[in-house]
């Protein structure tokens, strides 16, 4: 066995049903409270992506494609 199954198996045999319990619904609290804040936090980036990409393409559109894109420019070489 290596050095962290070794510390596992004793960590194990330490805890008692109560302080299992105890440590999984501590951590299951924990989770409850990150979970709606990281679905607000991808919300929030995804409007903000989406509000870019909007501003981004009205003002291609303004300035008009064939301005700001001449013919060939995609070739380098």
């Amino acid at each position: 066995m290596g050095h962290r199954a070794k510390a596992r198996s004793a960590l194990l045999k330490r805890l008692t049903p109560n302080t299992i319990r105890h440590h999984l619904s501590s951590k299951k609290t924990a989770t409850t409270i990150a979970t709606p804040l990281q679905h607000e936090r991808r919300r929030q980036i995804r409007g903000l992506l989406t509000l870019a990409a909007i501003i981004l393409l009205f003002s291609v559109l303004r300035a008009g494609v064939h301005q700001l894109f001449h013919p060939g420019w995609w070739r380098l070489w």
